[in-house]
């Protein structure tokens, strides 16, 4: 009788443990829908140029005709670029900048292999038929292969980058 006792209630404790256990672990279809979310929040929230521009930045036509291009940045700033012809390997490709902030522009261009590119030139404009917030500059690139380019803007107060798909 006392070894009976003592099975039954072994078998009890075990009992008890197996049905704690279950009730701890996420079940099949819970652990697959935590994964989902994670995965759903972490593309929703990635930037546009990560993991080998995809996407690049956004782009539209401006009312100017030509290609138009909106900064990723932080609080209220805005960036803007303005493309003059395609995005094309070493061929000077002519960019106008509107950032809004303080200060000179600074850009650079980050390359696909690490690489770091300085415009040519950057000159600063009076004013153009363009129309986005902020001040204006012009700048000349030549950039030394094909790939997810991106730019980095900065003022003395804020910064933006925009990438580009280069051919």
């Amino acid at each position: 009788m006392y070894s009976s006792k003592r099975f039954c209630s072994t078998l009890l404790s075990c009992l008890l443990g197996i049905i704690l256990l279950a009730a701890c672990s996420p079940s099949p279809t819970q652990s697959a829908s935590s994964t989902k979310q994670s995965v759903d929040k972490s593309t929703a929230t990635s930037a546009p140029g990560a993991l080998h521009c995809q996407p690049p930045s956004p782009t539209t036509a401006s009312a100017t005709g030509q290609p138009e291009v909106r900064g990723t940045t932080r609080g209220q700033t805005e960036l803007w670029a303005l493309l003059f012809q395609p995005l094309v390997a070493k061929k000077e490709l002519k960019i106008v900048w509107r950032m809004t902030g303080k200060g000179d522009l600074q850009v650079v261009a980050q390359g696909p292999h690490g690489e770091s590119v300085q415009p040519k030139w950057l000159e600063a404009h009076n004013g153009s038929n363009w129309e986005r917030p902020g001040d204006e500059w012009g700048t000349g690139f030549i950039l030394s292969t094909s790939g997810c380019w991106n730019f980095h803007a900065s003022r003395a107060d804020t910064t933006g980058n925009i990438w580009l798909l280069v051919k």
